[in-house]
């Protein structure tokens, strides 16, 4: 798994389709919405042909329709099922004549609940033939960087989507480790997988004694599976008993199982934590690594760790740049992180997976993230620099925002400059950055882009409900 082909695209052969698949949940009190803005145009000038298909959990097909796509436009799919309560899968597949050259959609899905929002992009996928047929997939590995929080009335769980072909009965091995570095591993029997099946599994099903385990203290899993011609990336999360609650990110490679390559001699990397405008955030360093021994900086707080430890540290609510060193070899291309983001009251915590920058990172001039400026759930654009890493942004540089809708109207567009980074880095309100926002969206989804000649910028979102619930994701 070479980072270096990866940024180079060359991994992945002739991409003429590309494509994504969420799970999708329907309830009187829980809403899924998997939401894209029409970025192969924006940003490539691509034009492109979209299809969902709609699958119940055993993997039958339930509606398959194309979704029409404007210049402009966002689209905010939620599936007409004829039923009060659903849950299954969402695959969306995109067709084009020219080449994508990644096959990952750049795709959100956005969950909420009574109480809660969460968002997660794109993680898993079924192959194309292509891929296929030249050998360019990964269905059987473990996957970890997955974070528990169970207690009496909260659940942890995964969902894996299964690719095209059936798969025969196995074994997997669920590793969880508690705070103390204290491992319990339980193999389990997984029946056959039908074609697209998706399965959500609870570690507390296979560990009955989970939450005292944890002792109230984050804990965090890895699980070994095999699929059929999909991609074994899951989505993780935790969930307050009755639904109220939930909340999601992705799962990653455990790197001590998956090799990945490395940089030259004494290079680092470097993580920035924005300030959100929010105290108390966690930057979580999964256990998950290569092999070795690390170091993490942060001013003069220096922390020591080995893989296989999970680390936590305590963020300012000011932005903080953290550094990271190998004390026995040269690093390894990918660290994955997280940062976790509390929420009010008794909410589940909010935890954005992230990772490290390093030399191998090229320069980004265009960003584009999912957004909102409503009643229901406004949301803050946030944009930091790492100039550790990419020199600084210039004094004469600008930042080009446009802001689209579902309505297929032409964006709203406004220039920054390098002034405004200081308060980017807290976050500001869309309604605040576009005073027409709220009317321009309409109570629904939309999506930002960002374009600076610079390339050193990074933007997140960072949703608020009105109960207090956060989500924090990174652009695409």
């Amino acid at each position: 798994i070479s980072f270096r082909d990866h940024m180079a695209a060359v991994s992945f052969g002739m991409v003429l389709r590309s494509s994504a698949i969420f799970y999708y949940r329907k309830t009187a009190d829980f809403r899924s919405t998997i939401s894209f803005v029409n970025y192969w145009r924006a940003k490539r000038s691509l034009n492109v042909a979209i299809v969902a298909s709609v699958r119940e959990m055993d993997g039958k097909l339930l509606i398959r329709e194309q979704l029409p796509l404007t210049t402009f436009g966002v689209v905010n799919y939620q599936p007409r099922i004829d039923r009060s309560e659903f849950e299954g899968s969402v695959e969306i597949e995109v067709f084009c004549n020219e080449n994508m050259v990644i096959p990952y959609a750049a795709i959100m899905g956005v969950y909420e609940t009574a109480n809660s929002i969460s968002t997660v992009h794109s993680y898993a996928r079924a192959y194309s033939r292509f891929e296929v047929e030249e050998g360019r997939t990964i269905s059987s590995g473990r996957e970890g960087c997955w974070s528990l929080r169970d207690t009496d009335d909260v659940d942890s769980f995964c969902v894996f989507h299964n690719g095209p072909r059936s798969v025969a009965a196995q074994s997997p091995t669920l590793r969880i480790r508690n705070s103390e570095g204290n491992i319990h591993e339980v193999c389990f029997d997984l029946g056959p997988l039908s074609p697209y099946q998706s399965v959500k599994l609870r570690p507390k099903d296979h560990f009955g004694g989970l939450a005292a385990f944890l002792n109230g203290q984050l804990g965090d899993a890895s699980i070994n599976l095999t699929l059929g011609e999909g991609f074994t990336r899951m989505l993780v999360g935790n969930e307050r008993c009755g639904g109220t609650d939930f909340q999601v990110t992705h799962s990653n490679f455990d790197y001590s199982d998956h090799r990945t390559d490395h940089l030259d001699e004494r290079q680092g990397a470097f993580m920035c934590a924005p300030s959100c405008g929010i105290t108390d955030k966690r930057v979580v360093i999964y256990p998950d690594a290569s092999q070795g021994r690390y170091m993490m900086s942060c001013g003069n707080d220096i922390v020591s760790f080995a893989s296989g430890e999970l680390v936590t540290r305590k963020t300012g609510s000011a932005q903080e740049t953290f550094e990271f060193r190998r004390d026995d070899g040269p690093f390894p291309s990918r660290l994955v992180t997280g940062l976790i983001v509390p929420n009010d009251g008794d909410l589940i915590d909010n935890e954005c997976s992230l990772g490290v920058i390093t030399p191998l990172q090229p320069k980004k001039r265009f960003w584009w993230g999912v957004c909102s400026a409503d009643d229901k759930r406004a949301s803050k654009l946030i944009v930091h620099d790492l100039p550790d890493v990419f020199g600084g942004i210039l004094n004469n540089s600008t930042i080009e925002l446009s802001l689209y809708s579902s309505t297929g109207n032409k964006p709203l567009k406004r220039v920054l400059d390098k002034s405004d980074l200081g308060v980017l880095d807290k976050g500001v309100d869309f309604a605040d950055l576009f005073s027409e926002a709220p009317s321009f969206l309409n109570g629904d989804f939309g999506y930002f882009t960002m374009f600076s000649d610079y390339g050193g910028l990074s933007a997140y979102t960072l949703f608020n409900n009105r109960r207090g619930s956060h989500a924090l994701e990174h652009g695409f």
